[in-house]
């Protein structure tokens, strides 16, 4: 499938010197893997954050949350929504990595 993508030279030309790359194409995707490997860290630097606060993987801590002193408090029930995001959003972009490193881009 070829997509046609209408831009501004002067924004192509700077995609183009920011990457280093002779082709626009290559210059985009360069940069859509820059920034999922970025949200990828973000991410997993969230989820090692929780996991080092509660010595506890997040399946660990999903299976016993409900049995926590304060579990049903607000901000416990906050930091479980906070740590479910990012486990899942990590997850997100790790596929997309692996998703295109299988296409062999």
């Amino acid at each position: 499938m070829t997509t046609t993508l209408q831009m501004p030279d002067n924004f192509a030309q700077t995609l183009l010197q920011i990457t280093q790359e002779t082709a626009l194409s290559q210059a985009i995707l360069k940069l859509a893997v820059a920034y999922t490997s970025l949200q990828a860290e973000k991410w997993a630097a969230i989820d090692t954050k929780f996991c080092k606060k509660y010595q506890l993987s997040f399946a660990e801590y999903e299976a016993i949350s409900a049995t926590l002193p304060d579990g049903f408090s607000y901000e416990t029930e906050q930091e479980y929504y906070d740590w479910e995001d990012a486990v899942s959003m990590k997850q997100y972009y790790e596929n997309l990595l692996a998703q295109w490193k299988s296409l062999n881009f």
